[in-house]
């Protein structure tokens, strides 16, 4: 039987996050995971949030080691609040091993898509959605301020379906929780501007990765995604990870309280 490939990160000739230290959550697997391995390929020191997808997470973190950078995987179930709480106050033991006592970015990546629909949302599935993808966002970023050094930045995920029905109603709680994110992308921006740390949201389009890819591997969807794009195609996680990158950057400096569409043109 043939061994997986061991994950090779290559050394980007951007280097413009050397030095800088990286929390992103829910890096196991689907956007977070690719976002992970370009961070840490601009030479960013990586902590890394998983759920349920340790392998993942560690075969970054073991990646990332490789190129001669720190890192480490913890385990985090963002939809409860007192896993947040367990969290930020284990976070200071945590970054001992780094010898440092603050981050210098935090990615707020980890959210789920939920499996009902409108006809058949429960309290239950609704709650879940607002738990993970909303709730997560402003107890985390709230508990960790202080833990993120000045001139920091916090990237938070969103999606265009803040601004884009795309006729599919059944996403209207999973939009809605997003839609939530940018106004707290936009109110931390303002609170934390005073410590002159950048507060930003990417909002990518349709983008095939694991939590998309059973609806968009449907030809009928991917070809109406496609069809309203105006780069005619899918997005790949490749094509969001970059723009993480530019807001973790200082290159980014002079942008704050911004949502960046990065949906290849959609309904323009």
């Amino acid at each position: 039987m043939a061994t997986k490939e061991q994950l090779k990160i290559e050394k980007s000739n951007n280097r413009n996050l050397e030095g800088k230290l990286i929390l992103v959550t829910g890096a196991g697997r689907g956007l977070g995971r690719q976002m992970a391995i370009d961070l840490a390929s601009r030479g960013a020191d990586l902590i890394l949030t998983y759920a349920n997808s340790q392998a993942g997470a560690q075969e970054i973190v073991d990646a990332t080691l490789e190129l001669g950078q720190k890192a480490i995987s913890l385990q985090l179930n963002i939809s409860k609040l007192e896993n947040i709480q367990k969290f930020t106050k284990a976070f200071a033991e945590e970054l001992k091993y780094f010898e440092r006592n603050k981050i210098d970015v935090l990615v707020n990546n980890a959210g789920i898509a939920g499996s009902a629909t409108t006809v058949d949302m429960t309290e239950e599935a609704f709650d879940e959605l607002i738990n993970t993808n909303q709730k997560s966002v402003f107890f985390l970023t709230r508990d960790l301020q202080d833990f993120i050094n000045e001139g920091g930045s916090i990237i938070n995920l969103s999606s265009s379906l803040t601004n884009h029905s795309y006729s599919f109603s059944d996403w209207m709680v999973y939009s809605s929780t997003k839609a939530a994110v940018n106004t707290l992308t936009r109110d931390f921006a303002v609170l934390l501007g005073q410590k002159n740390i950048r507060v930003n949201a990417v909002a990518p389009g349709a983008t095939f990765s694991d939590m998309t890819k059973d609806f968009l591997s449907q030809e009928e969807s991917a070809a109406q995604f496609k069809s309203i794009t105006t780069l005619n195609r899918l997005g790949q996680p490749e094509d969001i990870s970059p723009v993480v990158a530019f807001l973790a950057s200082d290159d980014s400096r002079w942008i704050t309280g911004e949502v960046l569409e990065t949906s290849g043109g959609a309904l323009i």
